[in-house]
């Protein structure tokens, strides 16, 4: 209880705590969904195509359960703090955090780790809250409550491409569902053990690590470049080791000859926006400025003001000079 939790006596203090009865706790965490042919009754469930291709199964709790969820992420999940190199998921972390060891390096190493909510069961969040000092029958209904067991029919009859298979055994086990506000504080935890050994690993050939949800960077001079290919192999067989997998198609080696990026940012010289990037914002903001916002709101987004102003912000986080430019094009724009 180092980490100033709270000591939950009983189911029924759990129960208080998170403003439910007992009984109705029990029915939200669902013990036996796996007698069960509707496993996700207290999620929303769909798909989404993803931009690099493929799609993304989104599972999101309904209110009651979500509520559960927020009551648990404030008093318990929050409180545990990640590894100090991991930088998403947390409070005063950034993407820019994130990236700032890995600006102007000779070469930089890309991974990405693979369903990365998919891959942290409930069996490692029993765990977790086991080695934080709750009881055991309590770590495992509190794991209940924060994971779910992906419905069948979704799998199969549910999934957008008809001929669309999962043979991926991580959708048939209950996991951390996308969607729900726990996951990305639980995931990050859970990965504490992975950053340990790939930021000692980093450390053992004088290179910088950092990781951002499922992103991770290492980055170091030429004598880590000699070693970067073989590193990937030991940081993919670490992962493995630590329940999660890297998707070595994603993997990049960029050198300093050639653009080195990360989360939308170029490292080579400094942090910067991608021109590209840059350039296609800009003229969103004159086509919105000549033509009105709804106008290039193709896809319907809703909160389309707020939408384009986070984009700005970003923007402004990451590059002043180009930020400013933004932002005097996004103050003519007639809302």
């Amino acid at each position: 209880m180092r980490f100033d939790l709270p000591k939950f006596r009983s189911v029924t203090a759990l129960a208080r705590a998170v403003g439910v009865p007992v009984g109705d706790l029990y029915w939200l965490a669902n013990p036996r969904s796996h007698l069960r042919r509707n496993d996700s009754r207290h999620y929303r469930s769909w798909w989404i195509r993803k931009r690099s291709g493929g799609h993304r199964l989104i599972e999101s709790p309904l209110p009651r359960l979500k509520e559960v969820q927020n009551q648990l992420l404030s008093q318990v999940f929050d409180r545990i703090p990640p590894h100090c190199l991991s930088f998403g998921f947390r409070k005063g972390g950034s993407v820019v955090d994130f990236a700032k060891p890995h600006v102007r390096q000779d070469v930089c190493l890309k991974l990405d780790l693979k369903d990365f909510f998919l891959h942290v069961t409930t069996g490692r969040v029993f765990g977790l809250l086991k080695t934080a000092g709750f009881r055991r029958d309590l770590s495992h209904l509190m794991a209940l409550l924060v994971t779910v067991r992906t419905g069948e029919e979704l799998l199969t009859v549910g999934h957008p491409d008809p001929s669309f298979t999962i043979r991926d055994p991580v959708y048939r086990r209950r996991h951390l569902p996308q969607g729900a506000p726990t996951s990305p504080a639980i995931a990050n935890l859970c990965a504490f053990g992975l950053d340990v050994r790939l930021s000692g690993l980093a450390r053992s050939v004088g290179a910088h690590y950092s990781r951002y949800a499922d992103d991770i960077l290492l980055s170091g001079d030429s004598d880590f470049g000699r070693q970067a290919k073989r590193l990937s192999v030991v940081a993919g067989t670490i992962a493995l080791e630590e329940g999660f997998e890297v998707n070595f198609r994603k993997l990049r080696l960029m050198r300093s000859s050639q653009q080195q990026f990360a989360a939308g940012m170029v490292l080579n010289d400094g942090l910067s926006v991608r021109r590209n990037d840059f350039d296609a914002l800009k003229a969103i903001l004159h086509n919105c400025v000549r033509h009105g916002p709804a106008s290039q709101n193709r896809f319907s987004v809703p909160r389309f003001r707020e939408h384009m102003e986070g984009r700005v912000r970003w923007v402004e986080t990451v590059s002043k000079n180009r930020g400013r430019k933004l932002r005097e094009i996004f103050e003519k724009i007639q809302w």
